[in-house]
């Protein structure tokens, strides 16, 4: 995770940074060593940093095409947990790795929303969570 030396830089930095972790870390097709790889913990890494972006800055917005990065990798971690045809250890580190990366991106989506309307806690799922 950064250290955020370079806060002052706009949400389009930060976003930057999201979108090249991502193309990086996905290069390794079908042998799955990206899930596990370096790169792939820094992608989920820049969610933080986004994260602490949107604490310091009022400011909720979030380019789409990072949210699209987001939900392909999630859904094809999803999809690589699910396969049995898989070995259970490329399973279960992609379906650690997805809770991880989605720990990042809400953590990161609630500290942009709270900017704007300023939660006192997090409003309550629907499902109860």
């Amino acid at each position: 995770m950064t250290n955020l030396t370079n806060a002052e830089q706009p949400r389009e930095y930060w976003e930057k940074r999201t979108m090249q972790a991502y193309r990086v870390s996905t290069k390794g097709g079908e042998n799955y060593s990206w899930i596990t790889s370096k790169q792939f913990v820094d992608y989920i890494s820049t969610w933080y940093d986004l994260k602490k972006y949107y604490e310091l800055h009022n400011d909720p917005n979030l380019n789409v095409e990072v949210v699209s990065e987001y939900v392909e990798i999630s859904r094809a971690l999803r999809k690589i947990g699910s396969d049995m045809s898989i070995d259970a250890n490329i399973r279960d580190n992609a379906q650690s790795q997805l809770r991880d990366l989605e720990i990042a991106v809400e953590e990161a989506a609630w500290a942009g929303v709270n900017t704007s309307f300023k939660f006192k806690e997090k409003p309550k799922q629907a499902d109860g969570g």
